[in-house]
């Protein structure tokens, strides 16, 4: 009897499926040994996006179990790989960086990469979140600018809507956690959850000067019913 040994692509497709199970170890397992067997790849998608699509999804089970230095570095290097793939030698997304359209435009024509800045700009958020104190302000804001680029470059089309629709609900988590933190007796916790503060949020939205159109489209993504939040 022949049995062919499992190539990296193989322990992707099965990492995938133990996380769909919710068994995060089996899939952790199947991703680095997909990681692993990367470098002997010979056909199909490349070792680097091999080891880009691994890094990612390490990075996705390290946040849901609240480890989110180890999924922020995952990121950052899945980022990496993504980057010099097509010959983008920094990340248009630094401080200190202003890249031309095209550049925008290879990245967000990649599913794997806007995918890849968005569990980003998440992670930062919750890393904002569970450090608090001095460093929320600077975590946060990061996250937002990070998710306001790749909103701002996404052509609006059917095609793309659903791509946006995530990456605005994950906007509106961080617009709810600025608010949060700035009037905190306003959001009151009960047995199903959070009492929102609408015009709070709103007025959130409005102090970091985005337009009567962003938060519209952000309440509809999160589905937040417009009379009700006007």
């Amino acid at each position: 009897m022949f049995f062919r040994k499992k190539k990296a692509i193989d322990w992707i497709k099965e990492g995938e499926k133990f996380a769909k199970k919710r068994n995060l170890d089996k899939a952790m397992e199947c991703f680095k040994k997909a990681y692993d067997e990367s470098d002997n790849v010979k056909e199909g998608e490349s070792p680097q996006r091999i080891k880009a699509i691994a890094l990612d999804n390490m990075g996705v089970i390290y946040a849901m179990i609240g480890k989110y230095k180890d999924a922020l570095d995952c990121f950052n290097k899945s980022l990496s790989f993504i980057l010099a793939e097509k010959g983008i030698n920094k990340d248009p997304l630094s401080e200190d960086t202003e890249e031309p359209n095209e550049i925008w435009l290879q990245i967000i024509r990649d599913p794997l990469a806007y995918m890849c800045y968005g569990d980003k700009a998440t992670v930062l958020s919750d890393l904002a979140l569970e450090n608090g104190g001095a460093r929320f302000d600077e975590l946060i804001h990061q996250s937002r600018r990070m998710l306001d680029k790749l909103l701002e470059i996404i052509p609006v089309s059917t095609e793309h809507m659903q791509i946006a629709s995530r990456l605005a609900r994950a906007r509106y988590n961080v617009i709810f956690a600025i608010a949060q933190r700035k009037y905190p007796d306003e959001f009151i916790g009960t047995d199903k959850g959070v009492i929102v503060p609408l015009p709070r949020i709103k007025e959130a939205y409005k102090e970091l000067g985005y337009t009567e159109k962003e938060i519209r489209f952000d309440f509809k993504c999160v589905g937040i019913n417009q009379e009700i939040s006007s």
